[in-house]
């Protein structure tokens, strides 16, 4: 995990469907990762030759506890971690400057499978939010 970054957008699904902007609450994120099982197909021959198996991206987040991550992640009715129901994680990438047209946008269906709870040094409440993916269908990759 790295720290989230300059020049990120994070958002996430909220139980309405809309995306919430958790960027100013987001400590620590991975980004979307996006990997491949290897598969070796060469068989006995002498050169070695891979091709891409099944992909699975599995994103962690860091996050300030507060209303809005609350509302989102841990809430009883309306949390992601009580729900199977999958939400989008979206993240923007700005080149040196906030996101804007034309730069880098990455989005999944996930659902939450696990949180937990910690308290950072300063005593500031936060949550890791363990996401994977959901419906079979790795991330997109678009822009702003």
């Amino acid at each position: 995990m790295g720290l989230r970054g300059k020049h990120t957008k994070v958002e996430f699904d909220s139980n309405a469907g809309s995306l919430v902007d958790i960027t100013a609450q987001t400590m620590e994120s991975n980004g979307i990762p996006l990997a491949y099982d290897e598969i070796e197909d060469s068989a006995y021959g002498q050169d070695q030759s891979t091709m891409k198996g099944k992909g699975d991206s599995s994103p962690t987040l860091k996050i300030k506890f507060n209303d809005t991550t609350h509302a989102v992640f841990t809430h009883e009715s309306t949390g992601a971690l009580k729900s199977d129901t999958a939400r989008t994680l979206q993240i923007s990438y700005g080149e040196n400057a906030a996101p804007t047209t034309g730069d880098l946008k990455v989005s999944a269906e996930y659902v939450v499978t696990a949180v937990e709870f910690e308290t950072a040094k300063d005593g500031e409440r936060l949550i890791n939010v363990t996401l994977r993916l959901s419906g079979g269908t790795m991330p997109a990759f678009g822009t702003v």
